[in-house]
């Protein structure tokens, strides 16, 4: 684990004490019991989890993984830019959406400072606003 990971991680777990991160040189992150966008989703609240790339922080992550069975509310199709897979080290079936923070990519020496994991986590908000 590189010492911005490091840093971040204690950033994270500030707002979600139990992230868990699996250091086997996969640089996964699993957010438990994420709140979701309410009135939209088959599920309010669901286990979230993203991969931090091995270029990181140069290179910005891209896409996060929802625990399976995740569904617009009242249709039970597929939302858009999903795909459900089993690629996520957590065990089970897990739904992938493709997504990347809007605007550049700007990390900064100071982790708080520019963009970093907390605000791509932020992020999945935006995406889960919208049903589709």
């Amino acid at each position: 684990m590189t010492p911005r990971v490091e840093q971040e991680l204690v950033l994270i777990r500030q707002y979600f004490p139990e992230a868990e991160y699996l250091e086997s040189g996969s640089g996964w992150v699993r957010l438990p019991e994420f709140n979701f966008p309410a009135d939209i989703w088959s599920k309010n609240i669901a286990d979230v989890c993203f991969q931090i790339p091995n270029a990181y922080p140069g290179q910005a992550p891209y896409g996060f993984y929802v625990k399976e069975g995740f569904r617009p509310k009242g249709n039970n199709a597929l939302p858009s830019n999903y795909t459900e897979t089993s690629e996520p080290p957590f065990g089970g079936i897990w739904g992938k959406f493709s997504w990347q923070i809007d605007g550049k990519w700007e990390a900064t020496a100071d982790v708080q400072g520019g963009s970093n994991l907390i605000s791509f986590i932020w992020s999945f908000k935006d995406r889960l606003k919208e049903a589709n």
